[in-house]
């Protein structure tokens, strides 16, 4: 890209917290001599290298903070001790209204800040020839309700493994196909599958490519995403935009993007009689799943483009810098 240069560095992983600590960062931050410094990134260590190295060289600083909540002490130590310096930047930008109201939960934020909605590939609204993938893992001609992203303990994938032998007594041609790679939970939820005595319904298929994928959202026939915790939810999205209907519990920014019955259907958080019945419901109910197709895909060309987001993050940039 014209104008950008990328640099990679080595990372140490702290593992017991999930994240990587990069030495060289400061150094290479100042180094670089900006007059402005964007800092953004998953994990404490990057933005918090960034800030202190723009306070050092007096520099103007936007903070993408992308922190969610979280009872661990070292967050709590984090926040405590650090959230001051983090929240003394020139603005902020966050991906929801909903991560906005964290932050602030958690202390004042600066005047100057930003809801930059990320944006959906224009790939996901194509209506190319889709793959095949459902027959590669042999549940071509199944219902099948989709499931996106890592396995970990805070996406309450084991909601959908409890509520599909519920689905599949109502509909038998139901199958399950959860997508994402293993952070932990996976073995316990093949378990799980296999004592309900449906493990053949409930298909794992790990991490796939982004063409298998993009063809699933429009192969499939539900995404299910029973989440716990979103800052924003870019499967839901991309879903909406692939005309895939959406059944998401409701937490996190879920809400901003899903409205109940208009765009999706919202269910109880960790409930898995509420996800069942939703789940049948946007299976069997034609009537229902039309309008929320059309609902939702019109959603996500109107609100969920990048060039939007971009536009108003470099607006924001253009009168921090002056």
């Amino acid at each position: 890209m014209d104008g950008v240069t990328v640099t990679r560095l080595k990372s140490i992983p702290v593992r017991k917290y999930g994240y990587f600590i990069t030495p060289s960062l400061p150094i290479k931050i100042l180094a670089a001599g900006s007059d402005l410094i964007y800092a953004s990134g998953f994990g404490y260590w990057p933005v918090l290298a960034a800030i202190l190295s723009g306070k050092l060289m007096r520099k103007r600083i936007i903070l993408q903070p992308n922190f969610g909540v979280s009872d661990a002490p070292f967050h709590k130590a984090y926040m405590r001790h650090l959230g001051p310096i983090l929240r003394k930047t020139d603005a902020m930008v966050f991906y929801s209204e909903y991560e906005r109201r964290l932050m602030e939960s958690e202390g004042p934020v600066t005047d100057r800040n930003i809801v930059a909605y990320p944006g959906v590939d224009e790939t996901f609204f194509d209506d190319r020839p889709t793959r095949g993938v459902l027959e590669k893992f042999g549940l071509g001609g199944k219902k099948v309700v989709l499931s996106v992203g890592r396995m970990d303990e805070g996406k309450q994938l084991d909601v959908l493994v409890r509520c599909a032998p519920l689905v599949v007594e109502k509909v038998p041609d139901a199958a399950f196909l959860l997508t994402g790679p293993d952070f932990g939970e996976r073995q316990r939820l093949e378990n799980m599958a296999e004592s309900s005595g449906i493990g053949e319904k409930v298909v794992f298929a790990g991490t796939l490519s982004d063409e298998d994928l993009n063809s699933l959202y429009r192969e499939a026939n539900i995404l299910a995403h029973p989440s716990g915790f979103e800052l924003f939810g870019m499967v839901i999205a991309e879903a909406f935009a692939s005309g895939l209907p959406v059944v998401a519990a409701e937490a996190g920014s879920i809400p901003e993007l899903v409205e109940h019955d208009r765009t999706g259907m919202l269910v109880k958080s960790g409930s898995h009689e509420e996800m069942a019945d939703a789940l049948i419901r946007m299976m069997t109910d034609e009537k229902l799943r039309g309008p929320i197709i059309a609902k939702a895909r019109e959603k996500a060309l109107n609100k969920y483009q990048w060039e939007a987001s971009v536009d108003s993050i470099e607006k924001l940039c253009v009168e921090v810098a002056r």
